[in-house]
């Protein structure tokens, strides 16, 4: 959903990258085709009243932590390099790199890092460019927590039996048996957990996964044989069977494009409401990993006293939000500022919209 798309890094980065090895690649960036709707708007960023004129990246920091001490509207971060010719990328920030306010736009000082000469070429990589937004956030949500839709459900691998035919088997080195085509490599066995539903219908979406224990394939077959090395609790018959995924947290930001709108259909945990720094998931088509996203809260309608007249009252916004992980029509995304609680049947839209629209 990015409105600009990711150029080559400038000469500096790639004299650097020369030098000293090569920059982990990024995963949010060529994926899918660029949107080329400008949403950024044609007006120029607002630098915030305690700008300041140079900051000096550190480790911690987050894109969204900089582009909110710079501006008083930090979506427009990809516009607010449109000028800078220095670096092409300026979703890729490290720690060390200076950054410098001037008539409203960004520039980047590279921080090249200090180097004793030696007779011997040692390539080193380079650190990691800064995320989006605070990793720790995310972690469980990225390592652990998992949503699953119910036909996905229904085709997982599952557990159909465990060692010594006992009923349930929780300590490691134990094996349970698995038909459907169990994966190799790292595997999660997971029990069926909450049901997101949408609050306009109560159709179920997906349930959260809970997981249960870790394992690998030891023995194809039909059923193939899964030995236990983490268990969180017992594995039980009917339990599911996924290979270990654990997607990065994303480290570019975009706007969200014209004309998104998504609904919030479910807090984790069974909370009523999130606030800054809560998950909420999002249900709609089209979520990108970086989009930033305005939440805002419909007005509802009242009755003029006079004419009888049913009367929309206007929205407002109520938070902010950052995708961090999609799958098809769903979305988890981090609220970096809420000014509001945010519930269930509230709307994220693109950021362009404004307040009462």
């Amino acid at each position: 959903m990015a409105p600009l798309s990711t150029p080559l890094l400038g000469l500096l980065a790639a004299l650097l990258l020369t030098a000293c090895g090569h920059t982990p690649p990024d995963p949010d960036a060529g994926a899918d085709p660029e949107p080329s709707t400008d949403v950024t708007g044609k007006s120029s960023p607002r630098p915030a009243a305690d700008a300041p004129r140079r900051y000096t990246v550190r480790r911690g920091d987050t894109l969204w932590d900089i582009a909110s001490r710079f501006f008083e509207d930090p979506w427009r971060w990809p516009g607010i390099w449109a000028k800078n010719e220095q670096v092409a990328n300026p979703h890729l920030i490290f720690p060390g790199d200076t950054l410098v306010l001037r008539d409203g736009q960004l520039a980047i000082e590279r921080g090249l890092p200090v180097t004793r000469l030696s007779p011997r070429v040692r390539e080193e990589p380079l650190p990691a460019a800064i995320p989006a937004v605070d990793p720790d956030r995310l972690e469980p949500f990225l390592r652990h927590a998992r949503l699953v839709r119910p036909d996905e459900w229904a085709r997982a691998p599952r557990v159909v039996a465990t060692e010594g035919e006992r009923l349930m088997v929780g300590t490691p080195g134990q094996r349970v048996f698995v038909r459907g085509g169990t994966p190799a490599g790292r595997l999660r066995l997971a029990a069926r957990g909450q049901a997101v539903t949408h609050p306009g219908s109560d159709r179920t979406l997906a349930h959260w996964l809970q997981p249960v224990a870790e394992g690998r394939r030891v023995a194809d077959g039909d059923p193939a044989t899964v030995r236990l090395n983490r268990v969180r609790r017992p594995v039980r018959g009917g339990e599911r069977v996924l290979a270990v995924t654990e997607p990065e947290p994303p480290r570019r930001l975009r706007a969200a494009p014209a004309g998104a709108d998504f609904t919030v259909v479910a807090i984790p945990g069974r909370l009523a409401h999130a606030g800054t720094h809560d998950t909420v998931v999002l249900h709609g088509e089209g979520a990108r990993r970086g989009s930033i996203y305005r939440l805002r809260r419909e007005g509802g309608t009242t009755r003029d006293p006079e004419s009888g007249e049913e009367v929309v009252l206007p929205g407002r916004s109520i938070a902010w939000a950052v995708v961090y992980r999609t799958d098809e029509d769903l979305a988890l995304a981090l609220l970096v500022r809420a000014e509001e609680a945010v519930v269930a049947g509230d709307r994220a839209v693109a950021p362009a919209r404004g307040a009462d629209s």
